[in-house]
Parts: structure tokens; sequence; C-alpha cells
């Protein structure tokens, strides 16, 4: 199987945005990954395991705010139980050893730098972006594509109005004007959930919304987007659900 190299349109200063502004990220995935290659190595799939979620929306594609956790996420289930922290983090000082998650469905662990890390299943993983380049990491990293992570944004988080998944989607739909539609068609989300998230985002609180905005500081560029970012979701949800 062929991929596409993520990092064809990122230029020498959006690399050098990427390690001046997500080095604690970048530090946790590399301490993670001997975990990652020891899976490997037991027998599964090197393309199986990709980095997803806010922080790799927000490192490859837009560089539009800070992003703090690091999300993983695995194509089988089966493959839950080689991260299992019981079985490592005791041979690892850059882990806190005291402060993880080991569940059937879900594993987390947290760095002796605040930074956690989550292990999730998506099976639904299509399009494959990889970052071979060794420009940011050490090691290849296989990277979801945006249609993945804002999908899993408005199916799984569609009711709870967080700041940083209103930004996210606002801004990737600012990107593709068709984002929504390219996901109802691709058979990610489901109109109901379209007509959800617009019923959350018809109750949030502004006040809570722009004071938590500021927290993820977005990128000058995005600033004015980030205001209105929720009205621009209406606005496109509208659009869809009235058809």
């Amino acid at each position: 199987m062929s991929y596409q190299s993520i990092l064809t349109d990122l230029d020498t200063d959006k690399i050098h945005f990427i390690k001046e502004n997500y080095p604690e990220q970048i530090e946790a995935l590399i301490q993670f990954y001997p975990i990652i290659s020891s899976a490997i190595k037991a027998g599964i799939p090197k393309d199986s395991v990709k980095f997803g979620g806010g922080t790799a929306l927000a490192m490859y594609y837009f560089q539009h705010r800070l992003s703090f956790d690091i999300d993983l996420f695995l194509s089988d289930q089966q493959y839950l139980s080689f991260f299992s922290p019981k079985l490592w983090i005791d041979d690892f000082d850059s882990f806190n050893d005291s402060e993880y998650t080991d569940k059937y469905n879900h594993i987390g662990v947290v760095t002796t730098t605040d930074i956690k890390l989550d292990i999730l299943v998506d099976t639904s993983l299509t399009n494959k972006y990889i970052d071979d380049s060794k420009l940011i990491f050490p090691f290849d990293v296989y990277v979801e594509t945006i249609e993945d992570i804002i999908s899993k944004k408005i199916v799984f988080r569609k009711k709870d109005n967080k700041t940083r998944d209103i930004f996210d989607i606002a801004v990737a739909i600012s990107k593709n004007e068709n984002l929504l539609s390219d996901l109802l068609s691709l058979k990610k989300i489901e109109l109901q959930d379209l007509i959800d998230l617009n019923e959350a985002l018809n109750k949030l609180n502004i006040d809570k919304y722009n004071s938590q905005i500021k927290i993820i500081e977005p990128i000058k560029e995005y600033e004015e987007l980030s205001k209105n970012a929720a009205k621009i979701l209406i606005k496109e949800l509208k659009k869809i659900i009235s058809k």
C-alpha cells in the first residue's frame, strides 16, 4: 500500500513553527515510541498506529492553535493489549507510574512533564498519510486525515460544546466549505450528528467559550475566526439541515 507524504505542503517556516510550539508533545511521542516499536516487533502492522486528534490537526494541517495531549488510534481492538502500561511503565522514567488508565477500550499515560497520551481504537480509518521526512520525529509517523479527525470530534463530542472542538471544526470548514457534506457522503457522520451539534451550539455559553479560547491561544491569523467559530458552524449546519 502506498502512502502520501503529509509534509509535502509544509515549508521551512511551518516546520520551525511546529518545533517551536510543540516541543513537549514531540518529546512525549518520542519517549513513547519504544512501546510502539515493541508492539510492532511483536506483530502488529506498522501502519496500525496513527497520530490523530487536535494536536495532530494543529501540527500537521493548520498550525492554528496550541494543543497539549497526544492521541493515538489503533486500527484493531486486539492491538490495544500490546500497549498496557502494566507491561512496560516500570521500565521508563519518562512516564508517571502511578497515574495511568488501562481499560479494554482506552489506555492513557502521563509523562513526567504532564503531557497526556491516550491510545484508543478506530477501525474506520480511511486514507493513509505518513510523515517519513524525519524532520519532526526520528521515525515514521502515520497521521490521521482531516476527515478522520473532524468526524470523531462531531460523532463523539457533538453535545459537549468543547471550545477546542468548535474552533477546530470551524477552521477545517474555512479550508474546505464542503467538509460536512463530504463527511456525510463518506458515511463518517450522520445527519443526526449534525442536528445534535447544531442544538448544542445554540445553547453554547458564549462567555465560557470566550474565556476558554484564550487558553488554547489561537494563532494570530485565526484570532478573528476563533471569536466567530460557533456562528460559522451554525451557519454551515443550517445549510445542510434545512435541505
